[in-house]
């Protein structure tokens, strides 16, 4: 099944609790891509990280998280980092 859009990050989301739901998506996916190294880990930013860590939830699950992210049209690719 094709998801509508991307879930990014919202940017009136707690911070704390951004950073606490990347946390706890990095223990249940390889978060590689946004480390150092990785193709989405430029910017350095908790928005960026969470939006990459947001959307694999959505794709994984079909649910983009309230209060955190939003669901978007607008494609959040960028250089090397390909979201799907």
């Amino acid at each position: 099944m094709e998801l509508p859009g991307w879930c990014v990050a919202d940017t009136g989301a707690p911070l704390d609790q951004l950073q606490a739901f990347l946390d706890y998506g990095c223990h249940e996916f390889d978060c590689s891509p946004i480390k150092p190294g990785g193709p989405c880990f430029g910017p350095d930013t908790l928005l960026g990280h969470a939006s990459w860590i947001l959307d694999k939830f959505y794709r994984e699950g079909g649910f983009c998280k309230k209060g955190l992210g939003f669901i978007t049209r607008t494609n959040p690719s960028y250089e090397k980092c390909q979201y799907p």
